[in-house]
């Protein structure tokens, strides 16, 4: 069995006529697409580290699992973002998405040459679309 993945881009417009309603409903959307396109570039530089220091596949594995959690302030090593500078939104999935993000750039710019030196590592800018997961 095949899987099928659908892209969509929707537009999102608060519908509240409260002002500060709209304001904080923007913020909210401005600060995931941050934290989320902050924590792919923090993700892929680890990754890459690991891949041109010729680590083990487990230990890139390694990784991606903790690049797939939220940082706990009570154990760092739990998660790989430090608890003090990542704050993910609440109700957005974000470092799954990141992970699975990531792990097809990063499989697609092997392929294109990335530890030849033909490309360079991808990363997101602050402004690049939010990415959500849907189930």
């Amino acid at each position: 069995m095949k899987n099928f993945i659908s892209v969509r881009t929707f537009v999102i417009y608060p519908s509240s006529e409260d002002k500060a309603e709209v304001n904080r409903a923007y913020e909210y959307l401005r600060d995931a697409m941050y934290m989320q396109n902050r924590a792919y570039n923090y993700a892929a530089s680890a990754v890459y580290s690991a891949i041109v220091q010729r680590q083990s596949s487990e230990a890139i594995n390694a990784i991606y699992k903790r690049a797939q959690r939220n940082p706990k302030a009570e154990d760092p090593e739990y998660s790989l973002y430090p608890h003090d500078d990542f704050s993910f939104p609440v109700g957005l999935t974000v470092p799954p998405t990141v992970v699975q993000r990531l792990r097809s750039d990063m499989k697609t710019a092997c392929k294109k040459g990335l530890l030849k030196g033909n490309v360079s590592l991808q990363n997101r800018k602050r402004t690049a679309a939010l990415l959500v997961e849907s189930r």
